[in-house]
């Protein structure tokens, strides 16, 4: 091989090596171009998932431990103003006006209660009813010494009673396993024990529909219940409303200890 075959062979070797640079640049560049795309497309979906959260939910309310966000179309209930007991006198009595005059029975553990006015059907006229949205817990019995050995038993004391109240048969207490939110998304995974209860006696004049969502985390139990007319227009906003507040709902581990010092936060194991 002469000088200039060598160089011609040469030539041909730089000019394959610059091709293959170049397409390896090429498809580096256009993996990082995917990348970034990818990243910006679910940015971009996270970001309407918060508008979607923010056009159907209300602020957030936290308090004992539990984190919600309701219906935007509720509205919260104040709690009852405890006033000072006096040195020598009896502790005054206090009335929780958040418990439902509807019906005769007293949610225990009352946390927090909601309600929203809504368009119901009444004896085949139009008349306003209210829902509401109540969140029990069994979070102030481990501040109460005499209270904590009842504190694992709590949920199903009180369905036992709920069910009593409402005369719901035996062979219809059922309850369900859900899981929210329903696909894979931006929240944790939770799971709740639903039961969805349907007293055939009117309350206030039309039936009312109860929903019951609890949830435990180690030794907290918590519930949330949802009382709508069943003949009323809060399907339009509760169908969307209700999963995104459950799959929202956080519990934070706060608790108690007998004589109302915190103890040292849980993990967030639902």
């Amino acid at each position: 091989m002469n000088l200039s075959d060598q160089s011609v062979s040469d030539s041909r070797c730089h000019f394959w090596l610059l091709g293959y640079l170049g397409a390896l640049l090429l498809t580096i560049s256009g993996c990082g171009a995917a990348a970034y795309e990818n990243r910006v497309e679910e940015t971009a979906k996270y970001f309407r998932y918060l508008e979607i959260l923010d056009q159907n939910l209300g602020p957030l309310w936290r308090d004992s431990g539990i984190e919600l966000r309701v219906p935007k179309q509720f509205q919260l209930m104040p709690k009852p103003q405890v006033p000072k007991a006096e040195e020598g006198k009896p502790a005054p009595v206090v009335i929780d006006h958040r418990q439902p005059d509807y019906m005769n029975f007293e949610f225990p553990g009352l946390i927090g209660a909601w309600q929203t006015k809504v368009n119901a059907t009444v004896n085949g006229a139009a008349a306003e009813r209210k829902a509401y949205i109540y969140v029990i817990s069994n979070y102030s019995m481990f501040s109460q010494a005499n209270q904590i050995a009842k504190a694992p038993e709590f949920s199903q004391s009180f369905l036992d009673r709920f069910w009593q109240s409402l005369s719901i048969p035996e062979d219809q207490r059922r309850a369900l396993q859900e899981k929210y939110p329903k696909v894979q998304g931006y929240q944790p995974e939770k799971n709740f024990t639903v039961i969805n209860l349907r007293p055939s006696q009117p309350i206030d004049g039309v039936q009312y529909l109860f929903d019951v969502y609890l949830i435990q985390q180690q030794d907290v139990q918590v519930a949330v219940i949802v009382a709508t007319p069943a003949d009323s227009d809060a399907n339009i906003f509760l169908g969307k409303g209700i999963p995104l507040m459950l799959e929202t709902m956080a519990l934070t581990g706060e608790k108690p200890r007998a004589g109302g010092k915190p103890a040292a936060p849980q993990s967030n194991a639902f």
